[in-house]
């Protein structure tokens, strides 16, 4: 789908009101987002005021969110020829950077960069952000934005967000917002468009729809936002892409109807809106036609918000008012339709007249009235329109009433003194009915005194919250208390209290070496009976050698839906911490021994909660964590997550520790599943900033294995390489249960929508199995390395010798190539050159050229479990059944390499090595065959003399690849240039073949 500037702007209207003579010109639009790169061509001089309100070094956009917004609004389109030219070209803009580097930022923040724009002279404010979701609209920032809006008249512009009916976001729920949802090219609402209405008083939002489906706008030098076509411009998806229409067309209606307030451009672009066919709730009153709102001269409220009719007495009243700016009066026709959320009709509302004339440069006003006697309990709304005379107007109703019941809950501490300062307090609908709605799922509260309130349906319900008491004598926390009732019944108004008092104790296990406590994460899971989870987490990572107290309220197994606690325990041998120099946090050396435990309670929670582990309830791991740069730290970080609730699980608990040997003791427990992701850090005072790197990995520790010993696992060994990882045979039902991840990307893999696309490999791998950088399991750091150009592919047809394009149709951080559809066999050469910043992280920093040759033809197999089609445009199969793709691996040869190095990636000079290689294609390959030869060459001058290695004997089998075992003698290091490049060969059974030349594999001492 393809509804670039050039096709979107058009879609509102933007160009007939440039023909008759409006372009933005005295319009002062301004971006609050993530910067904006006033380099961009497009952007050239429209920039006319500029403040960082972030810890950013600057208030240009390193993210690529902002500088597309910008464009969108007012880009001239000259990187493009004009074909790209936003809404209002000649606007001009203000560039208020709220949200970092990474593309999030404090309210503090976002509620400065607001009171700067509108107090600078900003017309029109464009907030193509928001934070999810369920805010009502009584938060700061969307108070922010009404009290802003009747201060300054400035209307501020606002994207719903892309939760679909996860709700609206804040700022987006503020009542004088215009509030943008997305439609693609041809005005089908997006799927990803939040929908409302706002909670508690159902109030309209969004307000309107713009375009917001594949948004071809300004790139911003050096980022990767969307899918980058060229240098200068990307396509991305969002309501934040949508906002920026709407905000351009604000400012083309600003200029065209000078004097127009803030609320009058809302109320002009809404009620003038086209009708989509869409629900209130989905659209509002439809997508903007700035060509209409300019035309048109007749306007209407955007909205009557009859509120919650729960208490409501009498009918309830709101007066519709129609404003003409035209020299001759008008009469309109009213009508008016309502629905229920499914969209069924129902009563209608009355109105206090059926025609009404609005005078010439004049006013009228009707009467809407609702009954609530006539509407059951639910959400309800539509719109009034009125049409006469060439106009038409569309005016968005929403009321509903769930028969309210007020609910106060009372939090305590151990003390049984109402706690303070402000906690949250999570009031869960545990009979919520998503089909029929009442209230909202889960209610966020906050408590004023200890106390919080709220009204609410009647129902069965569970609260928690979660209370950390400071000790008055020093100011810090003390202890924790994670506070829970579950089964709750609201039939009434009630009253409840959760009281830290009751609370038992979590306590530290035993465990047979004498320990300190690294982390603990405590984590009070609740899960309705829908499958949505709710969390209470407490996560302490004992910056200061000793873990608080933490304490949980004891309950029974709940009766609708589960209430779980789960208990993770990361204790190491004791060392000295040394701190951080820029980071609140310690590090230690290796410790010697390390115990992981983590536990869990299904359904209930116990009343005495002590563990003690013996030395056969453990897996016993050896573990090498490798690091070139001596000053190395390492972060180990793990995610443990129990297979007893859907969706709920840990943050990460870490310990940060030198470069070492480290035996890691895990409990053997075949329920919980174990995601570690090991972040390697320059320096210590080089901690949260680049350079870093970051390999991932799952893993289970079994029941049948307690009392056992793995083989040695090695983090960061070289040399580092580029392949398709293996997901561990014990973890792939992890994957099949969890909705969320549905597993790691295929790679060196043939699908797509023809089954004729391949696409190369990305992730960097060490040499331990199922260790990558990830893009399925605990983030994707790889980006920054792909981001920086590290990898290059090309492609040939090894009979004909046609080269194949390759294809970015998906991203910019990787190729597709098109295959034949008929069967052949093809050359693939990878070159990767480490970037720059990988000099403080890699003493060997390789460079690396390999060649495979492999057949390949069409099939229809799907890809194995644990694995998706993602890199060959396949979407979620268990969310999404029409993105589902198949894909298979191809036979491409890998090569692991286990060279026996020491903990800085070092191999023993003047004598001989002896090391194994392990070579084979993916398990899941096509046309997989084994590998029967292989040779290495070697040099220690940095390649300009190659030895031959010895490659001993025939090669071991090992789970289904073949093990060579390789000796090579090294000379002294004073005759060498401190390093050894590896040139190895394969050739498989069919003929597929490897050659792979690593410069600098590894070093020597």
């Amino acid at each position: 789908m393809h509804a670039e500037l050039d096709k979107s702007v058009p879609q509102i209207g933007a160009p007939q009101v440039w023909d008759a003579g409006y372009t933005g010109k005295g319009v002062t639009v301004a971006v609050l987002d993530t910067g904006i790169d006033s380099g961009h061509p497009d952007l050239a001089g429209k920039v006319t005021a500029e403040t960082n309100f972030t810890d950013s070094d600057s208030a240009t956009d390193h993210v690529g969110h902002g500088t597309h917004v910008a464009s969108t609004i007012a880009g001239s389109g000259a990187a493009s020829d004009g074909k790209y030219k936003g809404v209002a070209p000649d606007a001009h803009l203000m560039n208020g950077k709220i949200l970092g580097d990474y593309g999030v930022g404090y309210d503090s923040w976002i509620i400065a960069g607001m009171e700067w724009a509108a107090s600078n002279g900003a017309d029109v404010v464009n907030m193509s952000v928001g934070a999810c979701c369920g805010a009502d609209g009584t938060d700061p920032l969307a108070q922010a934005v009404n009290q802003l809006t009747a201060q300054y008249d400035t209307l501020f512009v606002i994207a719903a967000g892309n939760s679909g009916e996860g709700g609206i976001g804040t700022p987006g729920v503020a009542d004088a917002a215009l509030t943008v949802g997305a439609v693609d090219k041809a005005d089908q609402l997006a799927d990803f468009s939040s929908r409302g209405p706002r909670p508690n008083d159902f109030a309209v939002k969004p307000n309107v729809t713009g375009p917001g489906v594949a948004i071809t706008a300004a790139r911003a030098a050096g980022t990767t936002l969307g899918s980058p076509v060229n240098d200068y411009y990307t396509t991305a998806d969002g309501t934040s892409m949508a906002t920026p229409h709407v905000a351009g067309a604000a400012a083309l209606l600003a200029q065209a109807r000078p004097g127009l307030h803030a609320s009058a451009l809302k109320n002009v672009l809404a009620s003038t809106a086209i009708d989509g066919g869409y629900s209130w709730r989905e659209q509002g009153t439809g997508r903007v036609d700035v060509a209409r709102a300019v035309k048109q001269g007749v306007y209407a409220s955007a909205a009557l918000d009859f509120g919650s009719l729960d208490t409501a007495q009498t009918p309830v009243e709101r007066e519709l008012t129609y404003t003409n700016q035209t020299n001759s009066p008008v009469t309109l026709n009213l009508d008016s339709a309502l629905e229920d959320r499914q969209g069924k009709p129902v009563a209608n509302l009355t109105l206090s007249a059926a025609t009404v004339t609005v005078p010439a440069g004049g006013e009228a006003t009707v009467t809407a009235s609702i009954d609530r006697a006539n509407y059951p309990l639910g959400i309800f709304g539509g719109a009034i329109t009125a049409n006469g005379g060439g106009v038409q107007l569309r005016t968005a109703v929403g009321f509903g009433q769930f028969g309210a019941k007020d609910v106060t809950i009372k939090v305590t501490d151990f003390a049984g003194k109402p706690y303070d300062p402000p906690t949250g307090v999570l009031l869960i609908q545990d009979t919520y009915n998503h089909d029929n709605p009442l209230g909202f799922q889960a209610y966020g509260l906050g408590t004023e005194n200890g106390v919080a309130t709220a009204k609410v349906p009647a129902g069965t319900y569970t609260l928690m919250a979660n209370v950390g008491e400071v000790d008055p004598s020093t100011g810090i926390f003390s202890r924790v208390s994670l506070l829970m009732k579950a089964d709750v019944t609201i039939a009434a108004d009630a009253t409840f209290t959760l009281d830290a008092a009751t609370t038992v104790p979590v306590n530290q296990p035993a465990v047979p070496r004498d320990v300190a406590v690294r982390s603990h994460v405590g984590s009070l899971i609740h899960q309705s009976p829908n499958g949505s989870s709710y969390e209470s987490t407490w996560a302490d990572f004992a910056a200061s050698g000793k873990a608080l107290p933490v304490f949980v309220s004891p309950s029974r197994s709940a009766a609708v839906g589960t209430v779980s606690l789960s208990d993770y325990w990361l204790l190491a041998q004791p060392k000295p911490l040394k701190a951080m120099p820029n980071y609140p946090d310690y590090y230690t050396d290796a410790p010697a021994y390390s115990y992981h435990l983590a536990f869990g309670y299904p359904n209930g929670i116990p009343a005495r909660i002590q563990h003690k582990v013996k030395r056969g309830d453990l897996v016993e791991a050896p573990t090498r964590y490798h690091a070139e740069n001596p000053d190395a730290v390492i972060a180990v970080s793990e995610l443990a997550m129990p297979s007893h609730v859907s969706q709920g699980y840990f943050y990460y608990p870490y310990m940060m520790i030198r470069p070492g040997d480290v035996t890691q003791y895990y409990l053997a427990d075949s329920q919980w599943h174990w995601l570690r992701n090991i972040t390697m850090w320059t320096h210590p005072e080089q901690v949260q900033s680049n350079p870093t790197f970051r390999m991932s990995s799952g893993d289970r520790f079994m029941d049948s294995q307690a009392g056992t010993r793995r083989d040695l696992e090695n983090w960061f060994d070289a040399p580092l390489h580029v392949g398709t990882v293996e997901v561990a045979d014990n973890f792939l039902d992890y994957y099949q249960k969890n909705t969320s991840d549905v597993g790691r990307s295929a790679t060196y893999a043939r699908g797509g929508a023809d089954g004729n696309e391949f696409v190369p490999a990305t992730e960097l791998m060490d040499n331990s199995p199922g260790h990558s950088t990830s893009d399925g399991i605990g983030g994707n750091w790889s980006e920054e390395w792909r981001g920086g150009g590290w990898a290059s592919w090309q492609m040939w047809n090894a009979k004909t010798g046609t080269t194949l394009a390759p294809d970015h149709k998906y991203s910019s951080d990787w190729p597709v190539f098109h295959l034949s559809a008929e069967p052949a066999t093809y050359r693939l050469q990878q070159d990767e050159t480490y970037p720059s910043f990988a000099d403080g992280l890699f003493g060997t920093r390789p460079k690396s050229t390999t060649v495979w040759t492999f057949s390949s033809k069409a099939s229809n197999a799907q890809v194995p479990a644990g694995y998706n089609c993602a890199r060959l445009g396949g979407g979620n199969p268990l969310t999404d059944p029409s993105a589902d793709l198949t894909c298979q691996f191809q036979p491409l040869i890998q090569l692991r390499y286990e060279l026996g190095l020491d903990i800085h990636n070092r191999a023993p000079s003047g004598r001989q090595h002896h090391f194994t290689i392990e070579a084979g294609s993916h398990s899941g390959a096509a046309g997989r065959a084994p590998v029967k030869q292989l040779t290495v060459d070697y040099s220690t001058d940095g390649g300009h003399t190659w030895l031959k290695g010895t490659v001993a004997g025939n090669p071991k089998d090992r789970a289904g690849n073949q093990q060579f075992s390789v000796r090579v003698k090294l000379p002294r290091l004073s005759s060498t240039d401190g390093s050894v490049w590896l040139r190895v060969k394969a050739e498989d059974a069919n003929g597929g073949t490897v050659t792979q030349t690593i410069q600098r594999a590894y070093l020597l001492k």
